[in-house]
């Protein structure tokens, strides 16, 4: 005879699909209440951008370049090693800055801004750039302009570091340059960069703001020294607990992905894998929740 399915715990489940219901109330309410602040305000690193990239295009004229590409940045926080893996940052600086580039380049004839340069070299499994083999083999490539069909050689290639102070309150960018005859890296010129939530985000760290702030529309610089000084905290070795142990809950808010920690759950009633997908009305945002094993 068969057997039959068993039926979870009615109340168990009532239990979860409140909590998840909370969750759901509580991160949609505050992201609506920031969406049109957050609609209106330019990220801090492209501000600096945008103000420095004539400066990086005349270092480029001055040095004879017909094309450059621009290539993954490192990132190094605090006293932890330089990596190109720390974050969204590693990769959308990149971007960033191309189109800083483009939007600069006026002058005539323009200088050739090749797309996506990194995306190029990766895809061609290409050793990188900190590596002389992998210096020589970039400039062997063809690469596509941000602007029609044309495929190039590059002159130079731009990259970079970034070096993130330990209190999180500022990051020092170090835009570089790179031929294929340089031994190293050229400094091209470096800028500060105050520290706000979106390149917290940006450089995967976690960071929280009271709620109180939020309802009191407090201004966003202080909202970000906030969050910079939280960021600070958890990351110092005695309150940085991450581990296998948990997992990542990350949205989507407005096209910038956001980062924070949800506790780890292994029951069958609460899957370790899940999408919730919601609509917040104003400002028509939309937010993807998603827990990840």
């Amino acid at each position: 005879m068969t057997q039959p399915a068993s039926i979870p715990d009615p109340s168990l489940r009532w239990i979860v699909r409140r909590g998840l219901l909370a969750l759901i109330l509580t991160l949609t309410a505050a992201l609506s209440a920031g969406a049109s602040d957050a609609a209106d305000k330019v990220d801090n690193l492209d501000t600096a951008l945008n103000a420095h990239a004539q400066s990086i295009l005349r270092y480029l004229r001055d040095h004879h370049c017909r094309n450059v590409g621009i290539l993954k940045f490192r990132v190094k926080k605090g006293e932890q090693p330089v990596s190109f893996r720390v974050g969204l940052l590693n990769d959308n600086l990149a971007e960033r800055l191309e189109t800083a580039l483009i939007l600069a380049n006026t002058q005539q004839p323009p200088i050739g801004i090749i797309h996506d340069a990194s995306h190029t070299a990766a895809s061609r499994n290409l050793l990188q750039y900190d590596k002389p083999a992998g210096q020589h083999a970039l400039f062997e490539q063809e690469y596509p302009l941000a602007w029609g069909n044309t495929l190039v050689h590059p002159d130079q290639f731009l990259t970079g570091i970034v070096r993130v102070r330990s209190d999180m309150k500022s990051v020092t960018v170090v835009v570089e340059a790179f031929g294929p005859k340089s031994p190293k890296q050229d400094k091209v010129l470096e800028f500060p960069v105050a520290t706000d939530r979106s390149l917290l985000a940006d450089l995967n760290e976690c960071f929280h703001v009271k709620s109180r702030q939020l309802k009191k529309h407090s201004r966003d610089i202080d909202l970000d020294e906030d969050a910079a000084q939280d960021a600070a905290e958890r990351d110092k070795p005695a309150n940085n607990t991450s581990s296998s142990d948990e997992k990542l809950l990350a949205y989507v808010w407005g096209g910038r992905a956001l980062r924070a920690v949800a506790p780890r759950s292994d029951s069958a009633n609460f899957p370790g894998f899940f999408s919730i997908l919601c609509s917040v009305f104003r400002d028509s945002v939309v937010t993807i929740f998603r827990v990840i094993s």
